[in-house]
Formats: C-alpha cells, structure tokens, sequence
C-alpha cells in the first residue's frame, strides 16, 4: 500500500495498521492508539474522543461502548468496515 494510510484508509472504508507506528487509521482518518495485546498476539486499538464526537458511527449499534475497539492479528494489516446494522 503506497501514500497516506490515512488516505487509504477513508477512500477504501478501511481501517489500516501502520506496523511501524503501532497505530490504525480508521474509515474518517482519525488515529486508534493501541490500547492491549491479547494472549493469541492480537493488538486491540481504539480512540474514544474520536469515536464519541464522530459522525459516522463505524461500530455496531448493538455494542454497549460508544467507540470502536478493533483487534488485528499478527499477519492482517487491513480491515475493511462491515455494513451497519
């Protein structure tokens, strides 16, 4: 993937892991910054500020957090957004 994650990530309504700086990129560009890692070696990500002022809504409606926590495994990089429910 060449260019801005950031970029990258709103043109393909994706969230994009920049390995290098242990960040993700969501949908809106906004940064998810680590928050843990899981036994199985997942990161999990997250920015609630961003998320609670955030127009689009990029997690379920049924989730009782009003932000998004996404888990990347090892070897994926991206993850496109699932349709809203």
């Amino acid at each position: 993937m060449d260019g801005d994650k950031s970029v990258w990530a709103m043109e393909n309504n994706a969230f994009v892991r920049d390995r290098e700086e242990d960040v993700v990129y969501c949908p809106m560009g906004q940064v998810l910054s680590l928050k843990s890692v899981k036994k199985d070696g997942r990161r999990r990500y997250m920015n609630k500020h961003a998320c609670r002022v955030c127009e689009r809504r990029c997690f379920s409606s049924s989730n009782s957090n009003p932000w998004k926590e996404i888990d990347f495994s090892p070897r994926v990089d991206v993850k496109m957004m699932k349709a809203m429910d």
